[in-house]
């Protein structure tokens, strides 16, 4: 089971995911990535997006902080 699973999330789930992102960049839409993880970890984050083929257009690294986040 372990080797079904990326970073706590099944395979499937996440390529279903990865593919949903994908189309949502591909009709134009601008797809910032936003994650927990410092700044130092930015080239570690970009890699795994890349690796994965997670199209985006920004990766923002340190939580933002707002009232409503859609």
């Amino acid at each position: 089971m372990v080797d079904q699973m990326v970073g706590g999330v099944q395979k499937e789930r996440l390529k279903e995911m990865i593919d949903k992102a994908n189309k949502l960049y591909e009709a134009g839409h601008k797809i910032t990535i936003y994650t927990a993880r410092g700044w130092g970890e930015y080239v570690i984050t970009e890699h795994w997006l890349n690796q994965h083929g997670v199209k985006y257009h920004m990766l923002l690294c340190g939580k933002p902080y707002y009232d409503v986040f859609v």
